[in-house]
């Protein structure tokens, strides 16, 4: 029988308010193994809002180091006045106050990022969520560069299709249209070319192992398998 889980829906936008009752929530459903329902865009909000806190407090100090040179280079005299008038001390001490709940936010969101590092979690429209153009959670950064395997030993992806003709020349093992790409796309091409075969004529990435006896094994327990599965009407040949 399935167990009862209390469901949670958790929702955070950058204007929401970082206090203790945000991270006690998050607490009480990790404790109570609860399911959490989150949108694309509060993850989101939640980075973003550790981000900016923690850049305003660094502006914060960065003017205050600032504010310290000049009071260091301006004199003795000048420092000692300006550190007796009651605006310095009043600014001075709202400035203090202003880092203190900076700082205690970025405890507050560091320890909602714990339980959310510590969960299980499970995506829905994988497909929406990873797409760089749609989605907010996946974001391209950095130079360009080919995946994995996608180009052939000895070229680059963004000069493949410039100088198509110039590769061809010095790439001997290409299946597909005899095209200067890589292993990822060509173990893909071999496969269906080799499943084809067993119905129809034999394909480049199956005609370019025909001299290896080991190939032509491979390909014949293969046709017999596929036969079977045809007689058994357990594939379509149409």
């Amino acid at each position: 029988a399935a167990l009862a889980r209390p469901v949670v829906v958790f929702n955070f936008t950058r204007a929401t308010l970082v206090t203790d009752d945000l991270y006690m929530g998050l607490l009480h459903a990790q404790d109570a193994r609860a399911v959490l329902c989150v949108g694309p865009t509060a993850p989101k909000s939640l980075l973003l809002k550790f981000l900016l806190t923690a850049h305003e407090i660094n502006t914060i100090l960065v003017k205050q180091r600032e504010q310290s040179t000049k009071m260091r280079d301006a004199g003795l005299l000048t420092s000692l006045r300006s550190l007796l008038s009651a605006s310095t001390r009043t600014s001075g001490d709202s400035v203090s106050q202003q880092l203190q709940e900076l700082s205690y936010q970025t405890q507050v969101l560091g320890h909602c990022f714990a339980i959310f590092s510590s969960s299980v979690l499970l995506l829905d429209d994988i497909d929406l969520l990873m797409h760089p153009l749609r989605s907010e959670l996946h974001w391209p950064l950095g130079d360009r560069h080919s995946l994995d395997f996608t180009t052939a030993i000895g070229t680059q992806g963004a000069s493949v299709a410039a100088s198509a003709v110039d590769v061809r020349a010095h790439v001997s093992s290409s299946y597909v249209a005899d095209s200067p790409v890589g292993s990822r796309w060509q173990a893909a091409f071999h496969l269906l070319d080799g499943l084809f075969s067993c119905q129809l004529s034999s394909g480049p990435a199956v005609s370019m192992f025909n001299e290896k006896a080991s190939s032509a094994e491979v390909l014949q327990k293969l046709r017999e398998v596929v036969a079977e599965g045809l007689q058994h009407k357990h594939l379509q040949s149409s």
